[in-house]
């Protein structure tokens, strides 16, 4: 159990750490651009038949709009940013049925631009770096007994090629990625990650830098929520937060025990 302190707040027999991935540990908004402009060109290729030069352009500014990304910026609330893959799939096609085509269309078009996409990024982990002292920092987490893990919206593939690319599997517990028909903020992809690492929610603190990761955290019942905003580049408040910090490093362990 460990007394953590983070800004004014003070969490209590915390037996563990669950933190997200992007955003968070990882510094993806470079990743996150060049994923969203490769999609747009997947979807011309599958779109060239019905859309006009214009349409198509009209169609791509709609897009970036709905995904939060600008051309060099990426919203850190933004679709892209915190939604699922599935997510994102569902809401683009939504944007292609308007064209006049069936909803199955759509979204098979929508898919199969996507796969074509991630194809071209096949090593997302090189592509998202971990955050300034991140492994530093997981390391003396784990030097005071607690548990650790990661929970993400990205592929539990992914999560685990991030986790080994960046030597963190010696202090990571769990590395967990989205699971079928759940999606954050539903309460019971919290109870499935502290389950596998056999620890309660209630002493648990949950890390993120998304308004669906600290809704996770009060739903799920979690010790606290705690919001990051460094790798985003610039400040931002998540509304429920316990309290709201630029670096992992802001968050200390008081006193441990076993």
């Amino acid at each position: 159990m460990a007394v953590i302190r983070c800004g004014d707040r003070v969490f209590e027999d915390i037996q563990a750490v669950i933190f997200d991935k992007d955003g968070t540990l990882a510094d993806s908004r470079d990743y996150l651009i060049a994923q969203a402009q490769k999609r747009i060109v997947c979807l011309e290729s599958h779109l060239a038949e019905i859309l006009s030069p214009d349409a198509m352009e009209q169609l791509t500014d709609r897009l970036f709009q709905a995904w939060g990304v600008a051309e060099t910026q990426i919203h850190p609330a933004g679709l892209m940013a915190v939604g699922s893959r599935r997510d994102n799939e569902i809401a683009t096609a939504g944007y292609v049925a308007e064209l006049g085509l069936a909803w199955v269309e759509a979204l098979t078009i929508v898919q199969t631009a996507f796969q074509s996409a991630s194809q071209l990024f096949p090593r997302k982990d090189l592509l998202t770096p971990i955050v300034a002292q991140g492994s530093t920092y997981l390391a003396a987490l784990h030097s005071h007994g607690l548990y650790l893990g990661l929970l993400s919206a990205d592929s539990t593939a992914n999560v685990e090629a991030f986790v080994n690319t960046y030597g963190l599997a010696p202090y990571v517990s769990l590395a967990m990625g989205a699971q079928v028909g759940l999606s954050k903020p539903d309460p019971q992809l919290l109870h499935q990650a502290c389950a596998a690492i056999d620890v309660s929610p209630a002493q648990t603190l949950v890390i993120g830098d998304s308004a669906a990761d600290i809704e996770l955290a009060r739903r799920a019942g979690a010790a606290g929520a705690i919001g990051v905003w460094g790798a985003w580049g610039h400040p931002f408040t998540i509304p429920k937060a316990d309290v709201m910090v630029e670096s992992l490093a802001e968050i200390t362990v008081l006193s441990a025990r076993e």
